[in-house]
This record gives structure tokens, sequence and C-alpha cells, in this order.
């Protein structure tokens, strides 16, 4: 890339990215239509196209490595589908924004919670990934308890998946630029978190009924940061908790 481009993407002051990662490959049969096997080119399918799926990576890290070297942009998201590939979330500096979505391939690749240091990650979580969590047997439950139930569920494993990331986090909120911050925006009503909320701190108990919404956000919020030992306050890391409808635009992209 000569001067004037990288003077010029020096002023990007936003990216919207499509991390692909190893757990969709098996989706990616899908850039090529099948229908052409019928048509005598059953080799070229075969052969070529998985070729450059088999280096879609190594392109993906050059690219990576170009971009992280003459760009730090302020706001980073992964919702478009014809940005590049990928980010280094390692990069310095990092971006005061970072928003992604947390849907079933978490749970079902088990892939880390992507948390940024010295840096605000706005996680939004997708319907499908709390309804995975739903009950089997749900026949006799109401509506609101059996979604509930399912966000009971989700919360838990969240917990578990989120302390394991921020563990891995630098202390002292790595290089210093700012604080650690997530704001997790969940796809529910506020009177299903209302309902949740003492299941999850039974100190709650009888409190919960004249609670305003903002007090039981606070608490949902300290029951995810969890005990002493979970290495939250020790890497500085701050959790707010917010519902589908206070996410507002995306930083990055206005989505």
């Amino acid at each position: 890339m000569n001067l004037n481009g990288r003077l010029l993407m020096r002023n990007v002051q936003r990216l919207s990215i499509l991390p692909i990662q190893e757990c969709r490959y098996e989706n990616h049969h899908s850039l090529l239509n099948r229908k052409l096997e019928r048509w005598g080119v059953k080799e070229c399918y075969s052969e070529r196209i998985n070729y450059l799926l088999d280096n879609r990576f190594d392109i993906q890290d050059q690219f990576q490595a170009i971009l992280a070297r003459i760009l730090s942009p302020p706001h980073l998201c992964d919702h478009s589908s014809h940005g590049p590939y990928s980010w280094d979330l390692s990069a310095v500096p990092p971006p005061k924004t970072y928003t992604t979505e947390i849907g079933r391939e978490y749970i079902r690749y088990k892939i880390p919670i992507p948390i940024l240091s010295s840096s605000t990650t706005r996680l939004i979580i997708k319907s499908e990934t709390v309804q995975n969590f739903r009950p089997k047997e749900d026949w006799f439950l109401t509506p609101q308890d059996r979604e509930a139930r399912s966000l009971e569920g989700f919360l838990r494993w969240f917990r578990l998946i989120l302390t394991k990331t921020v563990r891995g986090l630098p202390r002292g909120n790595g290089n210093g630029n700012g604080q650690t911050r997530m704001i997790i925006y969940l796809p529910v009503e506020l009177s299903v978190l209302r309902t949740v909320a003492p299941r999850l701190r039974t100190s709650l108990g009888d409190q919960i009924e004249g609670m305003s919404y903002s007090k039981i956000f606070e608490e949902i919020g300290k029951w995810l940061i969890g005990k002493k030992g979970s290495g939250f306050k020790g890497k500085g890391v701050k959790v707010d908790v917010a519902t589908w409808a206070e996410r507002g635009e995306c930083p990055a992209c206005g989505k």
C-alpha cells in the first residue's frame, strides 16, 4: 500500500468486520452453488474452491496484519458481511468500543467471550442463545415463566464462561488507556428480569417488589461479577446490564 493509501486509512474512525471462525467452516459450501455439480464441474468445486477456502485464513491473517499497522479505529463491530474478515482484538491502542453478538455458536463450540482490555465491549445477546436454555419439559409453564427459566439458565452459564475470560485479561486494565467495561444487552422484558433477579441473588427476597429497574440491573451485574476471587475487581472490569431496548445504534456501523 502506498503512502497516500496509508494516510487515508489512518483517518478511518469506524471498522465493521466479519470474523470467520473455524467453527463456521462447515457452512462455507454456500459460497458456491452445489447445483454446479450437475453441470459437470464437480472437480472444480471439490478442488479449486476447497483450496481457496483452506487458504482463506492465511489471506485473512495477512490482511489483518496490514490493517493493524495502519489503522486504529475508535469504534469496531462485526456486523458487516462486506468488511475485512477479522481484526486483531489485542491491537494497541484498543478501540473505544467493540460491539459483537453472542449467538449459539458460543455454546456449541465453547468460544471464549471476546472482551477488550481498556475498552467498552458491547455484548448483544441473541434471543436464540437464551432460548437454548429453555426447559425440556415446559408444557405446564406460562410464557413468562418459560422465558424466566430460559434467562436464568443462560445467565448461570454466561457467568461461568465470562469468569474464565476475565481471568485471562491483563491485570490493571492492560495498557491503562481506560477502564475495561462490559455492557450486556439481554433480549428480555423488564418484568422477566424482576422474576429472575431474586433466583440468582436470594438475599434480595421480598425487596425485589419495590426495587427500581436500574437497581435490578445493578444487582444482576453484581451477581455476574461473583465473589472476590472471580478476578473482575482485580482486573478492573466493570459490568453493566441492560435490555435490547437500550442498546441504541452500533457506534461502529449504526446498525
